[in-house]
């Protein structure tokens, strides 16, 4: 289902209320945001560099959350170039969502709050992932296989949710492609283009979505009255090859929003990354 299409259950029924967007410059952002608008929202939105910000400061995001009715938080660090992980991206990666859901929880307004982590808080839990496993959204993944960026993030969200009653939502995205709304290529377009250029491509089994996809996933979660829990949204996997074999993953919580996935070959040749 694309930007343009009709959401079918809504909750929500924008006349220019207002949500926030946390790094609305982001690759999946930029098409959030541009959804959002075409919904009739207005937006609030942080466009920082994340490096350069201070997440951990307490009330840091109370100016931009005031007087929304919902908040999309997909700005959590990921960078692989740290040398001090704890600091540099652990610490400020459970502060900073804890300092948005603190945030929330001084807003009366604020319907829901939706929060993107990676499809990596799912499935690495450290065992072989065969063809025969079907990978769903109770799956959380080992803290140590991801040296507890994210996945610590979302398990001490999820505690100060229980305990303040806050309506969360996470989404959890495979590898995103589709077409780019910034000049960065993000760290799933990236070895696509590098792989038509020439380059060897990872060998390991991969899943993908489309980026319109993700972020009508987010509207949709925030618009209807199924909006709780995890959802990760992916369209499909990569072959399956000899040492890493293709797993399943189940869609039925994501295709219950009415979603319509975007082939990966239409992602593909949307861009002439494919030839037909």
């Amino acid at each position: 289902m694309h930007a343009k299409e009709e959401v079918r259950i809504r909750r929500v029924e924008p006349s220019r209320e207002v949500v926030c967007v946390l790094g609305a410059s982001g690759y999946i952002t930029s098409w959030l945001v541009n959804l959002l608008l075409q919904h009739e929202y207005s937006i609030n939105a942080t466009v920082h560099d994340l490096k350069k910000i201070e997440l951990i400061e307490e009330g840091s995001f109370d100016l931009v959350v005031e007087g929304c009715i919902g908040v999309f938080h997909t700005a959590s660090l990921c960078y692989f170039d740290v040398k001090d992980p704890q600091a540099e991206m652990v610490e400020p990666v459970v502060k900073g969502t804890l300092n948005i859901l603190g945030s929330y929880a001084k807003v009366p307004s604020i319907k829901g709050v939706l929060i993107t982590f990676s499809i990596a808080a799912v499935i690495l839990i450290g065992k072989p992932l065969a063809d025969d496993v079907v990978v769903d959204e109770t799956w959380f993944s080992d803290p140590i296989v991801c040296e507890k960026l994210k996945i610590l993030a979302k398990k001490v969200d999820w505690k100060f949710v229980e305990e303040n009653g806050i309506n969360m939502v996470t989404i959890n995205p495979c590898m995103v492609l589709g077409p780019l709304l910034r000049s960065t290529l993000n760290a799933s377009v990236e070895p696509i283009v590098n792989l038509v250029g020439g380059e060897t491509f990872l060998n390991a089994t991969s899943r993908w979505v489309n980026v319109r996809d993700v972020t009508n996933a987010y509207i949709l979660v925030f618009e209807t009255l199924l909006a709780c829990g995890r959802y990760y949204v992916a369209e499909k996997s990569k072959e399956s090859l000899p040492v890493f074999p293709a797993f399943q993953m189940s869609q039925e919580r994501v295709k219950s929003l009415g979603i319509n996935f975007t082939l990966l070959e239409v992602s593909l040749t949307e861009k002439n990354l494919l030839s037909v």
